[in-house]
């Protein structure tokens, strides 16, 4: 009985499943390491705050989150820019993300994207 009670405690967090079309636009920006250090580190004065979903700022993780934004995400504007953003939940925790993107001979494209602390 008890450990009913501790099964309907738990919520288990699936991940969505992206399409590979995604994934290798994901991984096409990943291999930039600037971009990577952008992402993941933000620029001079700013914090994208990764260590909210991720707390060890793990790429790998940050890339699958920035997947399931452009696969399932809602159009946003973001300074004249198009962006997607959708609240994801890892660890628990659930926050908005936020990524903006451009189209560029017809295949999408991103150098940017944070966590809405």
């Amino acid at each position: 009985m008890e450990e009913a009670a501790a099964l309907k405690k738990t919520t288990v967090i699936t991940q969505r499943i992206v399409s590979q079309e995604t994934k290798d636009i994901v991984s096409s920006v990943f291999t930039n390491p600037n971009k990577v250090n952008k992402i993941i580190n933000g620029s001079a004065n700013t914090n994208h705050y990764w260590e909210l979903l991720s707390p060890n700022k793990v790429p790998a993780e940050i890339a699958d989150v920035i997947g399931e934004v452009l696969e399932y995400g809602t159009e946003a504007s973001y300074k004249g820019v198009s962006s997607k953003v959708l609240q994801v939940t890892r660890n628990g925790i659930t926050k908005t993300v936020q990524v903006p993107y451009i189209i560029q001979k017809g295949v999408i494209t991103f150098g940017d994207a944070w966590v809405i602390p």
